[in-house]
């Protein structure tokens, strides 16, 4: 069998139930879910919104099983105010009415399932629900996983803004500015990202996404949020001509799109950008 995406990171998962027999009972699926298609299931239990809400941050669940019948906040509010900390996670909400069903549609559920005492239907609905979820993860967006504060991250590529090396640590920025100081060191850091051509190194030390980058100017590498950062002075030249060629590559792919071309046929200088960053790397770190 081919290794699922996940295998080598756990799928962080929370469920928030006040009735410990429905949190033990859904807990118990997953992991036999995790266990037949190979995936490593990291699961949570809250037994009410306050508790899933305390300390929450962006990217810490992949998924969210959510009860909407709870004592004090009720599901509903508790997925409105994760909401508006996260916009990736998936909201599933296990309940047994659909009265709150275009409730659960504001806070873009990613589907609503309906409890009626059946185990067995239960377990039936979760395992086609985890494959349709994961196999839209996986085919929409690779993932870069690390631990920062004891939270293990799964932060989509897209978001990364830029990985600085930081002694024995990675600083990793999202493109929302915000900083996460990971144990992981840059090398490994950078090995995971390998091969993906919007990731380009600057210089020793400092790997930035392209799709962000605002200007070049006399050694600066200004990213958004106005995050400055130093440019290879000896390589710039170099380094600038692959952020063009980049930029170049993907206007050209917009324009095949537009025209409704299947195939985008590219330049040997613009599709080997990565093998040329890592060279450029290379002779950073080892001047």
């Amino acid at each position: 069998m081919e290794e699922n995406f996940f295998s080598e990171a756990n799928v962080r998962i929370a469920i928030v139930d006040d009735q410990k027999r429905e949190r033990d009972l859904l807990s118990e699926i997953l992991k036999e879910y995790g266990t037949k298609r190979r995936y490593l299931m990291n699961i949570d239990t809250f037994s009410d919104g306050e508790q899933v809400l305390d300390g929450y941050t962006q990217y810490l669940f992949v998924v969210i099983f959510m009860d909407i019948f709870m004592p004090g906040m009720d599901g509903i509010e508790a997925a409105r105010k994760i909401r508006e900390k996260d916009a990736d996670v998936s909201i599933v909400f296990v309940t047994t009415s659909t009265e709150h069903m275009p409730e659960a549609f504001d806070v873009h559920a990613f589907q609503y399932l309906v409890k009626d005492g059946d185990a067995a239907a239960l377990r039936e609905k979760v395992f086609r629900l985890m494959d349709e979820l994961l196999s839209r993860r996986i085919a929409a967006e690779k993932v870069f996983h690390f631990i920062s504060e004891r939270h293990e991250y799964a932060l989509p590529f897209t978001e990364l803004l830029c990985l600085e090396s930081d002694g024995h640590y990675t600083v990793v920025t999202d493109k929302k500015g915000q900083r996460y100081r990971s144990r992981l060191s840059f090398s490994d850091a950078v090995d995971s990202l390998s091969g993906d051509r919007r990731f380009l190194s600057i210089n020793r030390g400092i790997l930035v996404n392209m799709d962000y980058i605002v200007s070049f100017d006399r050694g600066i590498c200004t990213m958004l949020h106005e995050l400055t950062l130093p440019v290879n002075v000896r390589k710039q030249k170099d380094i600038d001509q692959l952020r063009q060629n980049y930029v170049f590559q993907k206007l050209h792919e917009e324009m095949q799109r537009s025209a409704g071309s299947e195939e985008i046929v590219l330049g040997s200088e613009a599709s080997t950008l990565w093998e040329e960053s890592e060279k450029l790397s290379s002779e950073t770190t080892n001047p």
